[in-house]
């Protein structure tokens, strides 16, 4: 959660437990470890929204048609995102659990098109986050942070119908990860909006990084203004 050595952490012992990481350095990578956001929220709403998506694409789900979702995810979801929707800016909704599932319901995505300010107060979506309940399972938080993302969902269709499904980990994270496929579908959906970039030249340079003589063409890529869509 940040901070380098005892800057934030402020505990005794900081500089000897930096100093028996260092020893490590080059021999450990993290990096394949870093986890890869699919939706545009906060990571611990990923996996559910993951649940709700394929729910929604077997059963052909509508808005209409959902009465309730009832999720059970960790306390350290339930804390960090599951309290009650009140519209407000774009990172209330992002961090919002109850949002995400009704935006995926209603639309299939959570990404960056369901978060803006006329979005985020759309009253179809705040009236069926309401109908969104999140309950904590602290047994689930008891296995340890690696599987603090497992979540069940319950849906409730207008007909009495019951939906389940469930997930042990996020698409995007070390356990489930992404591919190229994925990682380059984010970025055209991210850059096909905008004006003023070649974004083939930039996804060309990264995707071709390593033969590059040096950086300068990337970064000339770079050094561009950007517009919005017309």
């Amino acid at each position: 959660f940040g901070g380098y050595c005892s800057t934030l952490e402020g505990l005794p012992g900081a500089t000897e437990r930096l100093g028996s990481t260092i020893g490590q350095l080059g021999e450990t990578w993290l990096t394949p470890n870093v986890g890869y956001k699919i939706h545009a929220s906060c990571a611990a709403n990923h996996s559910t929204l993951d649940v709700v998506r394929r729910l929604r694409d077997e059963n052909g789900l509508t808005l209409d048609a959902v009465a309730s979702v009832r999720v059970t995810a960790s306390h350290h979801t339930v804390v960090h995102c599951g309290w009650p929707y009140v519209p407000g800016d774009i990172v209330n909704a992002q961090m919002s659990l109850r949002y995400g599932v009704a935006a995926m319901i209603a639309t299939g995505s959570a990404f960056v098109d369901q978060f803006t300010p006329e979005r985020v107060h759309d009253r179809e979506l705040v009236d069926l986050a309401a109908r969104v309940d999140v309950v904590a399972d602290e047994s689930i938080d008891a296995l340890g942070s690696d599987h603090r993302h497992i979540t069940s969902v319950e849906i409730v269709l207008q007909d009495g119908t019951v939906l389940t499904g469930g997930a042990k980990h996020r698409i995007g994270s070390q356990f489930e990860p992404v591919g190229r496929t994925e990682i380059v579908d984010k970025f055209r959906l991210l850059t096909d909006p905008l004006t003023g970039i070649d974004a083939d030249g930039i996804l060309d340079a990264v995707v071709d990084l390593e033969t590059l003589t040096d950086t300068s063409d990337l970064s000339r890529l770079l050094a561009v203004s950007i517009g919005g869509a017309a």
